[in-house]
């Protein structure tokens, strides 16, 4: 889905904060399976 936001960088992190919830804004590390040998 994609929604385009009219507006700001910082207006934009508000928005996204009250839409998706506070844990969007913060990275998020990926996690990768080992390599079997």
């Amino acid at each position: 889905k994609v929604t385009f936001y009219e507006g700001n960088f910082s207006d934009y992190e508000e928005w996204k904060k009250k839409t998706f919830g506070s844990d969007a804004t913060q990275p998020h590390r990926m996690k990768y399976k080992r390599i079997a040998k």
